[in-house]
């Protein structure tokens, strides 16, 4: 019989193989899910993904220990494996910026970085007194406004030539600089932050010649 065959196996598990997979298939996402909870911290969706090969061995562990699964036929995991896999697409796609639900964790989903960029860019080339060739500050809002901007200017990551070493000071020097950031995030001291909205400022470093370079 099907099911008298399974028992022995299961209980043929070696304790050290059946603590390995558990460390590994289970623990890791439990406590990154525990963290999340607690913290409020953001997640990101690849931080699980190094577990989940063990995951899945794990899980079938628990179930055919508790007698859950004695034999399933082939053609009847392959239809679950499909479901599954069609259910994954479907909560990918439903909590993805394009869909339009709402339901995406990023927090530019909806920042209207075309408007703002035209917005921003005009004053900031007369401040500059040329084009903006380096954008800095907050790197989800840089990042966005500068795919906007027709110059295509340089992303100084939160401000920080270590995370950025594509940009150097002397670039800056010469050319100066647009910041951008948002309530939580005050512009470098000496500078003015010119609001655009509830939760989006800009501001220029002028170059240090005084103007910039074309």
């Amino acid at each position: 019989m099907p099911g008298a065959a399974a028992s022995p196996q299961a209980s043929a598990t070696h304790p050290d193989a059946r603590r390995f997979l558990v460390a590994w298939g289970l623990l890791p996402l439990a406590t990154i899910a525990l963290i999340g909870v607690a913290t409020g911290a953001n997640l990101q969706f690849q931080w699980g993904t190094a577990f989940v090969l063990f995951t899945c061995p794990a899980l079938m562990l628990c179930c055919i220990r508790k007698r859950a699964i004695d034999a399933v036929p082939l053609d009847e995991a392959l239809r679950l494996f499909l479901v599954v896999q069609g259910l994954l697409l479907a909560t990918m796609w439903a909590t993805s910026p394009v869909s339009g639900l709402g339901w995406s964790k990023s927090q530019t989903s909806n920042f209207r970085s075309a408007h703002f960029a035209e917005r921003i860019g005009v004053p900031a080339r007369l401040a500059l007194d040329g084009p903006v060739r380096v954008i800095g500050g907050k790197a989800n809002i840089a990042s966005a406004l500068a795919i906007r901007l027709p110059e295509r200017p340089l992303v100084l990551i939160d401000g920080d030539f270590v995370a950025s070493p594509w940009v150097s000071a002397e670039f800056v020097e010469r050319h100066g600089m647009l910041w951008v950031g948002d309530a939580v995030t005050p512009p470098p001291e000496g500078l003015v932050a010119n609001w655009e909205s509830d939760n989006l400022w800009w501001a220029v470093q002028a170059p240090s010649s005084g103007q910039s370079e074309p």
